[in-house]
């Protein structure tokens, strides 16, 4: 896990997001918009490649097994 507010381009099989502040992100085409302290679960079973665009510092992390 790490604090970014880069873009990100990942294929892990779970990516997991927790907004530190309100945020909105961007994971391919589609928007969230999330509050303070929300998770976010992407599953992502077939490894595609995801590209998550975030307004501000999000904590990131993936688990790939």
């Amino acid at each position: 896990m790490k604090i970014t507010a880069v873009n990100q381009n990942c294929n892990a099989q779970i990516v997991l997001l927790f907004s530190l502040d309100t945020t909105v992100v961007q994971i391919n085409e589609k928007t969230y918009d999330l509050k303070p302290y929300d998770l976010l679960i992407i599953e992502n079973p077939e490894k595609k490649n995801i590209t998550l665009h975030f307004s501000n510092k999000c904590l990131f992390g993936v688990l790939d097994f």
